[in-house]
């Protein structure tokens, strides 16, 4: 009640503009209650408002001492938090400009501008943010502790994302999955190591790192990485009923918030998967129904509602499906290719040969899909057809 009342009070505040009395209401809490579990994040929101204030300097300070007073302790999940603020402010760009004394005039004060030599302004230095980063968290990069030093080489991978460099951002989260073990890790980098390794196809070092975010920070507000993982991971091993355990739990045990959108996709192919078709459907139209989700998962469900479709042999509201993912969502290409072949099909399946043929040579005319599998099945089916 207390956290809510906090968190209440704060949202207030901000949507008022006053961050001053944001900070002082967190450091009357942090004051009151130096060990609550939640310190860590009340000074996350100390150093958010000091910088929207306009206090770079005491916000990337606070930050860093809180860091480095926590980084050993992987039950303080909010560290990354902090982690990726800190990264987030060295990277926003800040001029230091040199001293603007006059030469040979002692100070910037004294000289009188009709005696004064002309003085050559110095160009404006900036700081690089990765020399900033590793200077303010110079003495936490040597813990001993391996929970710490998987948290410095996150901080890297979160400069690495802010700076837009997707394979050093990548590098930093490998090293995290891949040299550290899951018992050194906290309840964020865990989701983050497993996350890497089903993306990389390593599934049973994957389950090590989600199972121990399970097992032991059953509350944590990263929870929900472990109940789509191993979802993910049952799917892929086709153990439908175990799959769908998970993503059931991930949306009915929890409040999930990070994977939400994941686990309600996985939740909808898996009852696709078991044939269960009508609840199948309404999961996909929830996700795709969902603005904020509007990407990827929108056509692969929209998609997937034109798969329903057709195994109950509507075709043409299937190909209404298909239509809609390869106009509206040409983006996402895989979808785009799928979307073709089956508007194609749905087309031939009501006997439209020529409108068959027309969506299978759409498909070859588009160069981006042509490296494609969809690409060569559509020039057999196009032989088929006799139209080769």
């Amino acid at each position: 009640v207390m956290n809510y009342s906090l968190e209440a009070a704060s949202k207030l505040l901000q949507k008022r503009g006053e961050w001053d009395k944001v900070s002082e209401l967190y450091t009357g809490f942090v004051k009151d209650k130096p060990d609550h579990p939640t310190v860590v994040s009340a000074l996350y929101w100390i150093g958010k408002a000091k910088a929207r204030e306009g206090k770079i300097d005491e916000a990337k300070q606070l930050a860093a001492d809180t860091i480095k007073k926590y980084i050993a302790d992987p039950h303080r999940d909010a560290v990354e938090q902090l982690i990726t603020q800190l990264a987030q402010l060295c990277v926003k760009k800040k001029q230091v400009v040199a001293g603007d004394a006059v030469p040979g005039s002692g100070t910037g004060t004294s000289a009188r501008p009709e005696t004064a030599a002309p003085a050559t302004a110095a160009p404006p230095a900036i700081t690089d943010p990765g020399a900033e980063l590793d200077r303010l968290l110079s003495s936490a990069a040597n813990e001993e502790s391996p929970t710490a030093k998987a948290r410095i080489v996150f901080a890297k991978a979160e400069l690495a994302r802010l700076r837009r460099q997707p394979a050093e951002e990548k590098k930093n989260i490998a090293e995290i999955a891949t040299q550290f073990k899951p018992e050194d890790l906290s309840p964020f980098l865990l989701g983050e190591a497993g996350d890497y390794l089903l993306g990389e196809g390593k599934f049973d070092q994957a389950a090590g790192f989600y199972q121990r975010l399970l097992d032991d920070f059953p509350k944590s507000q990263m929870i929900d990485y472990a109940y789509n993982g191993l979802g993910e991971l049952a799917y892929q091993k086709k153990d439908y009923q175990k799959a769908l355990r998970y993503f059931n739990d991930g949306t009915e045990k929890i409040a999930a918030l990070s994977k939400l959108k994941d686990i309600s996709l996985g939740r909808a192919k898996t009852l696709l998967a078991l044939g269960k078709l009508d609840e199948a459907q309404k999961a996909f139209e929830q996700v795709a129904s969902v603005r904020e989700w509007r990407g990827e998962a929108t056509a692969y469900s929209v998609y997937s509602l034109g798969q329903i479709a057709a195994r109950r042999g509507k075709w043409a509201e299937a190909n209404a499906y298909y239509q809609r993912v390869y106009v509206g969502y040409q983006k996402f290409l895989p979808w785009v290719a799928k979307a073709y072949l089956g508007s194609a099909e749905s087309f031939e399946k009501l006997g439209k040969t020529q409108e068959a043929t027309n969506t299978y040579r759409e498909l070859l005319r588009n160069e981006k899909l042509a490296n494609f599998s969809e690409a060569v099945e559509a020039r057999k089916r196009l032989e088929a057809l006799g139209q080769g």
